[in-house]
């Protein structure tokens, strides 16, 4: 128990007036301070010689050199009621206000509410004992606090201050101490502070105020994780907790057999919270949810002077992960994504490499197949046109014999069907619209029908009525058609036979092309290297990755083969892609 003496039980009820210098008096009536007070109800003289005056909801005035200066809520007053003032010698001003306490140093304010740790908002007077506390009455009554610490707190070097607060269980017969007037409260010679209440006076003698130096003892009563009670005994220094716990409650309590109900709680959960929580006598604290990891629950009190437990008691909780928690599991997780993602670059980079190869092939395909046309019209129509003006020449020439001119004449005809079949082939291979198997395989029909016909060979087709929508670059189908014409001449001018039959075929992997006769045949070693017909022919095919067989004897016919690959067929070199619909 405090000393507190109830020296009177009548409630004062008339304020007593201050003197003032009768100098000061007389400029505060002629000028009087700025409008917007409703009335002066503080007033104080700083180390400076300034004059603080405090207004009902009109904030702080100070009159210094003649001029009037005002401080405001804007300017960081936390109440534009001021109730009362402390001057210290080292020229810092104590404002009391209805919602705080401010300190006003070199012209800077900081406040101190409730949040920071302040018994209570309501200020009616701050007294000095002396010993370096500061003794406020108040609405929620009286509380002591260090003048180093509200400095502290002030200058930024701490985050709260610590009060200690007396109420009816110290002998306070009210809690409510009077204020609004001046003064609310006085020290007198024998060092004792006066305070009115709601019920009367009340004295305080803080050199005869015992203080209660034990620490309380700290103990952690138990845990409650997710509504299920955990008992703790003071044997136990790890709680492990299995995966998916979210909700934990933990209960703490603390004994002081002089003011149990004044015991202060400070508690800290190491891994999660930054810093210690604000000191209150809340005996239980809730975390909602706790991530998977190692922690220490750290928990200290202090008794009703103020005085902490240095130790306090702590508590290990370890909460158990799933697998996907883990850090193995997330690291491998993110190892995997990085590869993929690699990966996908990866496969990114060789696609755009492939489409800029395929770019860059077709670009050369359209360059020799415009060296092929330039190539194909000064052969075929070249040579033909050639051909056909020197038949002209020699007709000139010759027309003094008509028989020599009607010699030359018959063979112009022949050489114009040569011009105009070789003009017919060029304008088929380059035409878009025939870039198909069922083009190729149409054409070949035609032409192997025709030919065969003028010379009376029986031709016999062998070919899918229904083909798959293949598409052929005018190279492919180009090279094959020659080589397939190379064939039938070579059948019509040395075979002697009297029957071919066309065969085409294609598969998943082939296109195949087969040409057989029932003539006189040959041996294939043996005419190897002579002439043009079969070197032409081979390489033809190589020129579109195609391969050539001949199978044929003396007496038994022959077959002539053409392969080429399917992934060929489009032309392009880079990348295999399917063109089947």
């Amino acid at each position: 128990m405090v000393w507190l003496d109830v020296f009177l039980a009548i409630p004062l009820a008339r304020p007593v007036r201050t003197k003032i210098e009768p100098a000061i008096a007389g400029v505060a009536a002629i000028n009087g301070p700025p409008t917007g007070g409703s009335g002066r109800i503080a007033i104080a003289q700083a180390a400076d010689g300034s004059m603080w005056f405090g207004t009902h909801y009109g904030g702080a005035f100070r009159w210094q050199d003649s001029k009037w200066s005002r401080l405001t809520a804007r300017d960081g007053l936390p109440s534009d009621y001021v109730r009362c003032f402390f001057a210290d010698p080292d020229g810092t001003l104590w404002i009391g206000t209805l919602r705080g306490l401010v300190r006003w140093r070199g012209g800077k304010l900081a406040a101190i509410t409730t949040e920071q740790g302040l018994w209570n908002d309501a200020l009616s007077h701050i007294a000095d004992d002396g010993r370096g506390n500061f003794w406020i009455s108040s609405f929620g009554g009286i509380f002591r606090v260090k003048r180093e610490d509200l400095n502290s707190f002030a200058d930024g070097l701490q985050k709260s201050v610590q009060c200690v607060g007396y109420d009816r269980s110290d002998g306070l017969l009210s809690v409510e101490c009077s204020g609004g007037f001046q003064p609310a409260g006085t020290k007198t010679p024998d060092g004792r502070l006066w305070f009115p209440t709601a019920s009367g006076l009340v004295s305080v003698s803080p050199d005869r105020m015992p203080e209660n130096l034990l620490p309380p003892p700290v103990r952690i009563e138990g845990i409650e994780i997710d509504g299920q009670s955990v008992p703790v005994k003071h044997s136990t220094s790890v709680v492990e907790v299995s995966p998916g716990k979210r909700r934990f409650d933990f209960r703490f309590t603390s004994l002081s057999f002089s003011a149990p109900e004044k015991v202060l709680f400070k508690h800290k959960l190491s891994g999660l919270d930054p810093d210690w929580s604000r000191a209150d006598s809340q005996r239980a604290v809730t975390y909602n949810y706790v991530p998977p990891g190692h922690y220490t629950f750290q928990v200290t009190a202090c008794n009703n002077d103020g005085i902490w437990n240095p130790n306090g008691q702590s508590l290990s909780l370890v909460v158990r992960p799933f697998v996907w928690q883990t850090w193995w599991f997330k690291t491998g997780t993110g190892l995997i994504l990085a590869m993929a993602l690699a990966w996908a670059v990866r496969l990114r980079e060789r696609w755009k490499a492939r489409l800029r190869l395929e770019r860059l092939e077709r670009e050369h395909a359209v360059e020799r197949e415009r060296s092929r046309i330039a190539r194909d019209i000064h052969d075929d129509l070249g040579a033909n046109l050639t051909q056909i003006a020197f038949l002209g020449q020699r007709v000139e020439g010759a027309s003094h014999d008509p028989a020599e001119v009607d010699r030359w004449i018959r063979m112009i005809p022949a050489a114009a069907s040569r011009t105009i079949q070789s003009l017919d082939e060029i304008v088929w291979a380059i035409n878009p619209k025939h870039d198909s198997l069922e083009s190729l395989a149409n054409y070949l029909s035609r032409f192997a029908q025709e030919f065969l016909t003028l010379v009376g060979i029986r031709c016999l087709l062998d070919v899918p009525m229904v083909l798959p929508n293949v598409v052929l670059s005018a190279e492919v189908r180009h090279n094959l058609v020659l080589a397939a014409r190379e064939v039938l001449q070579n059948i019509v001018t040395h075979a002697r036979a009297t029957e071919v039959r066309v065969i085409l075929l294609f598969d998943d992997s082939t296109l195949t092309i087969a040409i057989a006769d029932n003539g006189v045949g040959f041996d294939p070693t043996a005419v190897m290297g002579e002439g043009n017909g079969l070197p032409s022919m081979r390489k033809r095919l190589e020129e579109i990755n195609g391969s050539l067989e001949i199978l044929s004897c003396p007496g038994a016919g022959t077959t002539v083969t053409f392969k080429v690959p399917r992934s060929r067929l489009h032309g392009r070199v880079v990348g295999k892609r399917d063109f089947t619909s």
